[in-house]
Formats: structure tokens, sequence, C-alpha cells
């Protein structure tokens, strides 16, 4: 038995099937590789999605602008990997948060020119030097972060259109549909008056008051005139 399989094992229609078998398990291997080893993307906002590399580069950027503020206190917090996993969740979710106000913005029509571009990124303080722009820092700061002026700027528009949707927002006020039909209801109302006047003269004839009456009536009043006066 052993004899006859070593025999067909040696054949030539034994090996070339055996290649195409090891050849289509090879083939389905790689292709599983390519078709699922792509990463997923961090979020999907809409038709938009949030790669792990804009997260990882928003990461990196809010954790250098915290080393920066809160400098050896931030680097303990980050030995914590219960932070570490809320810092990068709060991270995620603003950039959500940015994605909707972007798609909403773009719905509205709101747009921002060059010049307001230009104006916002001249006047961050970060960029400035005894109250002027300086070149020098902000081209220090776009190497920082490895981003392109071109980069910045469309950063910068994006954000500024983001900013006039909410300020948008904030100052519009709304009214209920109660409140309008209460306050069409009180436009809408009529008032009957009904005024009696009684004469002085008549009333005063039926009146009688001895002096010691008048002084007691007179002097309190001459009291709070005085007071009042006072």
């Amino acid at each position: 038995m052993m004899e006859r399989i070593r025999e067909g094992t040696n054949s030539l229609v034994v090996k070339i099937i055996l290649s195409l078998i090891i050849f289509s398990f090879a083939f389905a291997g790689v292709g599983s590789y390519l078709a699922g080893g792509s990463t997923p993307p961090a979020a999907t906002v809409g038709d938009k999605e949030i790669s792990r590399a804009e997260l990882d580069r928003a990461y990196q950027n809010e954790r250098a602008r915290m080393q920066q503020q809160a400098g050896e206190q931030f680097n303990q917090l980050l030995g914590n990997p219960e932070y570490v996993k809320r810092f990068r969740q709060n991270i995620l979710d603003r950039m959500v948060n940015d994605q909707l106000l972007e798609h909403e913005a773009s719905a509205l029509g709101l747009r921002v020119s060059d010049e307001q571009v230009k104006a916002a990124i001249r006047a961050m303080p970060q960029f400035r030097q005894a109250g002027q722009f300086n070149n020098e820092r902000y081209q220090a700061a776009l190497r920082q972060t490895g981003m392109s002026a071109d980069e910045f700027a469309n950063y910068m528009r994006t954000d500024l259109v983001r900013q006039q949707l909410v300020n948008g927002l904030q100052s519009t006020a709304f009214v209920l549909p109660s409140e309008l039909e209460s306050l069409y209801r009180l436009e809408a109302q009529s008032r009957e008056v009904r005024t009696l006047t009684l004469p002085v003269e008549d009333f005063a004839k039926q009146v009688s008051l001895a002096d010691d009456e008048l002084e007691a009536i007179t002097k309190p009043i001459a009291m709070i005139i005085f007071s009042r006066v006072w």
C-alpha cells in the first residue's frame, strides 16, 4: 500500500494536481489578506470617513498641546491606560461633531472668503509677536504640525465655517407654537371699561367733622409729606 502511494505521488499528474491545490490555497490566502486587511475607518459620518491616520494625527497634535500646557502632570496621566482611552475617544467624538457641523454648514451654503481666512490666521495669538503677525512663528508651527500652508488654510476655512454655523445657532431666537398662540390671543382680546364719577361737592355736604377730627386726619398727611420732602 505504501509503495503504491509513493509511486502515485511521484507521478506527473499527481504533482500537477498538488501544485494547483497549493497555488489555489496561496492565492486564496493572499486574496483574503488584500480584501480584509485594509484598515477600517475610525468613524463614518454620513458619506464621510474619519481614517485612523486622521485620528492619530489629531491625537498627537492634541497630546503635544496638552504637554505644553500641563507638562509633567499630563505626562503622568498618560501612564494611565484608561485615561489615554478616554482622551482618544474624546478627540474622536470632537472630530465626529466637527463633521456633522461641516455637513450642515455645507447644506446651508455657508462660505468663508480667502480674506477672512487670512485675517483669522494673522490674528491668531500664537503667530504674533509684539502685537504683529510673525511669519517665522507661523512657519515654525506649520513644520511642527507637519502641515503645508494650503492644508492649514483649508483647515482654518473649515473651522471658520463651523464657527459661523454655531454662532448663528447661538444668536438665533425661537418661539414655541404655544407661545405664539398666547401672543395672538392677547393681541386679539378686547376690554370693556366703565367709569363712575362721584361729585365731590355732594359728598362733602353730607360729611361734618369736628376740629379735633380734622387735626387727627391732617397730621399724618403732613408728616408723610414732610418725610418725603426730607
